[in-house]
């Protein structure tokens, strides 16, 4: 009788599956998966190649930097000029900058209005007398219309000699200023830098020192001086002088922008881009002469104007430097790109991966290329480790130490072929590596920085020393180095956490925290379904001693082994480990029924895993645990009921098979654990026998043919099997017991 509800079922847990696969195969990798990663090595190589300066695509090879020695005679092979470096053009620009002076020019109107409002008030004071009008109307209008003037001074204006000299005072110190120039205020006008002031008289220019400029502020004192000094016999007339002066003071300089602008457009168009020049067969460096700053920018400058004239001349020369860095940077990508299509096939097929892998070589640069702009920093401070243990604790050693070649010889390559920073880099990557390979706790990073901090030291300071380095330079690699070495453990312990979170990679620190049993979930399948977990407890006993002999990974097995069976909490009575003497429910269920609710527990525990936030490498746990074996019991009680007819595919597990050994492991513990407690008398003869016989059925019926396990490895699972069983059903000894006689009292 064909079951309706079966294949719906399993469809969804086959399609969610094999959806959650990696693409083991080559079919995985067709279509877009192909043109991802095309895509992603094209940006990797031309970014790296075109957006890393291109200026040193042109530079010789093997340029020596500051303070190293030149291994051979350089020679001009054509005239070419010294080029400024953007530092050194950048300071000569900020000079200009600071040095620029505001231009301020004559407002003409200014004066004159000043000078003609002064006659039209002198001529109504002398009008006062001619007119003989009211006085106190005349006093009182022209203090409205010139509120700065005292009714004191009008009294002494009455004073013909008092007005002329007061009118000639006012005249002669208007005249010298408004000739001066005078700005409304000094502190308003900008580029203050200068310490001048350029003045515009009508074309003619001159510069004076901003404090020699006249403002308001600095008018008014120059007139209260000027008129203490020609008043000094007459005091009274002194205030009068100052209220007239000051009344008819006006600013007549103006700042123009346009010209200041001009100007400073002038002086940075100015500035040279050359400092000298060097000339054809001209030595540029000597053989063991040290280089300096000068040294540099002249072979700087020769790869710079080089690449202008090969340009110009011969477009394949021209073309020939930028093929020849994408070659070499193009080299150390593919060659860690074909390691894991060839050897991890389950990486290469996960975009995640790659793009993380991206991130790193990507950041690799990135930082090489902030650190060798800095001349006082070192090449060694590179943090190729954190890559290096990122990479071997998410995912494994080998791959680990791949990517730490592929970036070493990046490193080497973008830094001008100096092969040493490259060998320091593959030696401190490979220590990384191998210090976090079975790195469980984050206090064992400790161990990680002593390693590193010890092997930069003693590498960097041993090939600084054979290169003749400076003692000041020596130390400075050295120092930098260990500080590298230092820091990096402690960077990748902060920056685990994120990539685990942001890339969902399962670290073993990450599955030592889901082993734990007072988590949630396995408190809550002691409490529902306490027979399933103590047999996923047992389970994991063997899982991990098995997966140590064939060198699987046992942590990764232990834990799937306690979440493997979760989906029975839902139904726990259902399961004969549940049922403690109760009466079986399947007896008067269908067998087409009861397979039916095995085969849920599968699917259920997948959904309450992804519920609960449990990694991928967990659920396949779940899912791949009874592969698509039959149901034998249920299966058999179905053809007696039925006959012949009934379709064993019915009674089958969904699958999938496991596509690990951790997962294979997990399904023959699972297979041996449960029949193990129907031996009546567990012998050790017949515990081997009985573990001999599941583990070869299940290889017979090919169960384990879709995860790279071996012939040898499946010998050494069974005997680590069946040594942990007789340790588990050992004799004891049945001791007596003692004849209880009774005492008359």
């Amino acid at each position: 009788m064909k079951n309706p509800f079966r294949r719906k079922i399993s469809t969804i847990v086959k399609g969610s599956d094999d959806a959650a696969t990696n693409g083991d195969d080559l079919k995985a990798l067709k279509g877009q998966k192909l043109a991802f990663r095309i895509a992603l090595a094209a940006v990797m190589i031309f970014g790296i190649t075109f957006l890393y300066p291109v200026d040193k695509i042109y530079e010789p090879v093997q340029v020596p930097s500051v303070g190293e020695i030149a291994g051979r005679d350089i020679v001009a092979p054509f005239d070419f000029p010294i080029l400024k470096s953007d530092e050194e053009i950048r300071k000569e620009r900020e000079l200009v900058l600071s040095n620029l002076k505001p231009v301020v020019i004559y407002d003409a109107a200014a004066a004159g209005n000043a000078l003609s409002r002064l006659q039209d008030f002198l001529a109504a004071v002398d009008s006062m007398d001619k007119l003989k009008a009211d006085t106190a109307a005349l006093y009182s209008a022209l203090k409205a219309g010139y509120p700065g003037i005292s009714e004191k001074t009008l009294h002494l204006l009455e004073n013909r000699g008092t007005s002329k000299a007061l009118k000639d005072f006012c005249i002669a110190v208007l005249d010298t200023l408004f000739e001066s120039g005078i700005y409304p205020s000094l502190a308003n006008l900008p580029l203050e830098e200068s310490g001048q002031v350029i003045i515009d008289n009508q074309g003619d220019m001159r510069a004076i020192p901003r404090e020699q400029l006249y403002d308001l502020e600095k008018a008014r004192w120059f007139i209260t001086a000027q008129s203490n000094s020609v008043f000094e016999r007459r005091q009274s007339w002194r205030p009068a002088a100052r209220e007239m002066a000051s009344q008819f003071l006006e600013p007549n300089l103006v700042f123009d922008r346009g010209m200041t602008e001009r100007n400073k457009e002038a002086e940075l168009a100015a500035i040279r881009l050359e400092k000298g020049w060097v000339y054809k067969d001209q030595t540029i460096v000597r053989a063991n002469e040290r280089i300096t700053r000068l040294h540099r920018d002249k072979l700087l400058s020769l790869a710079r104007y080089k690449r202008t004239r090969l340009f110009q001349s011969d477009l394949m020369q021209f073309l020939l430097p930028p093929l020849g860095r994408l070659f070499f940077v193009a080299f150390p990508i593919l060659f860690f790109g074909l390691f894991l299509y060839y050897f991890r096939r389950a990486i290469f097929a996960s975009n995640s991966a790659l793009i993380l892998f991206s991130i790193l070589l990507a950041g690799i640069v990135i930082i090489l290329d902030i650190v060798l702009s800095q001349s006082y920093l070192s090449g060694y401070l590179v943090p190729i480790t954190i890559a290096s243990m990122l990479v071997t604790i998410s995912y494994d050693l080998e791959t680990g130490l791949f990517l730490t070649f592929a970036g070493a010889l990046l490193i080497g390559i973008l830094s001008g072929f100096k092969m040493d920073i490259a060998f320091v880099s593959i030696v401190a990557g490979t220590i990384a590596a191998y210090s976090v390979r079975k790195v469980r706790h984050r206090h064992e990073f400790y161990r990680s920085i002593f390693y590193l901090a010890t092997i930069y030291f003693g590498v960097v300071y041993v090939i600084e020393s054979l290169k003749l380095t400076p003692t000041p330079d020596l130390w400075r690699h050295t120092g930098f180095a260990v500080l590298n070495g230092f820091l990096s453990p402690i960077l990748t312990i902060g920056l685990l956490p994120l990539f685990e979170t942001t890339f969902r990679l399962t670290t073993d620190i990450t599955l030592l925290e889901l082993s734990d049993l007072n988590r949630p979930l396995l408190k809550r399948l002691a409490l529902e379904a306490p027979g399933t977990y103590h047999h996923s407890i047992m389970i994991g006993t063997l899982a991990e001693e098995a997966a140590k002999a064939i060198g699987a990974n046992s942590l990764l097995a232990r834990v799937g082994s306690y979440y493997h069976d979760i989906g029975k909490m839902l139904k726990p009575e259902y399961f004969v480990e549940n049922q403690m003497g109760a009466r079986n429910k399947h007896e008067k269920l269908a067998p087409s029924m009861s397979a039916l609710i095995l085969e849920a527990h599968v699917k259920e525990g997948k959904e309450l895993a992804e519920k609960n936030g449990l990694p991928q490498c967990i659920i396949e746990f779940i899912t791949g645990h009874h592969g698509t074996t039959v149901m034998t019991y249920f299966y058999e009680k179905a053809k007696s009921q039925e006959g012949e007819s009934v379709d064993i595919d019915e009674y089958r597990y969904p699958g999938p098979k496991p596509k690990s050994r951790e997962v294979a492991i997990v399904m023959l513990a699972d297979s041996v654990e449960a029949a193990s407690r129907t031996l009546e008398d567990p012998k050790p003869a017949r515990i081997r026998a009985q573990v001999h016989r599941l583990i070869t059925s299940k290889f017979e019926a090919g169960e384990l043919d879709d995860c790279d396990i071996t012939m040898r490895e499946l010998r050494l699972i069974e005997e680590s099997f069946v040594r942990v069983l007789i340790g588990i059903f050992h004799r004891r000894i049945d001791y007596p017991q003692a004849e209880h006689q009774e005492v008359e009292v």
